[in-house]
């Protein structure tokens, strides 16, 4: 969540600032969002937060119900990309890809949904719970940080496999192509 949001959820009297500033550290300690940990400390809800910035920003609000999700809308974005960032690809209307999220200020994933789909993307906002729904629905209850942390902090060592090449085959095969001139 970005800083000016934070400083919204104060001004508007959704979070006191030492609620705010409490939510911030157990955010950082864990690595969670502010959002979440607010809602989590019990100092709001996350219907109150999702209303307070639909508000704020203007922007529509919306329930997810995920067997409503078209399969071709859907697989427009990456898994990962939706894991990570949290947010659902819920229509397309021409050019223009409509995602659900919680966060409508993250930048970063808007750029990224922009990038890789060569859509403008409309963003709606959605409580993270009901994204997080939607994204079970979708991927079985496994999000990509739970894979992640499977594998533990040890070291990984990617491994490619590529066909031996036998360099005086290769050598022979080009002696013996014909001539181009």
């Amino acid at each position: 969540m970005e800083p000016r949001v934070a400083e919204l959820l104060v001004r508007g009297g959704v979070v006191s600032r030492d609620q705010l500033n409490k939510a911030q550290q157990k955010g950082r300690d864990s690595g969670s969002s502010v959002m979440k940990e607010l809602v989590q400390l019990g100092f709001t809800t996350e219907q109150t937060l999702t209303e307070f910035l639909a508000k704020q920003f203007g922007i529509e609000k919306i329930e997810l119900t995920p067997e409503e999700i078209e399969e071709s809308v859907f697989s427009l974005v990456p898994p990962q990309l939706t894991q990570k960032h949290q947010l659902v690809p819920t229509k397309l209307t021409g050019s223009i890809l409509t995602v659900a999220m919680a966060d409508p200020t993250d930048l970063i994933a808007i750029n990224e949904i922009k990038f890789i789909t060569g859509y403008g993307v409309r963003v709606v906002l959605a409580s993270p719970s009901a994204i997080k729904k939607t994204l079970d629905h979708r991927f079985g209850g496994i999000s990509y940080d739970d894979v992640l942390k499977k594998f533990g902090d040890s070291d990984m060592e990617l491994i490619l496999e590529q066909d031996d090449v036998n360099l005086q085959e290769l050598q022979q095969a080009t002696m013996e192509a014909p001539d181009s001139h």
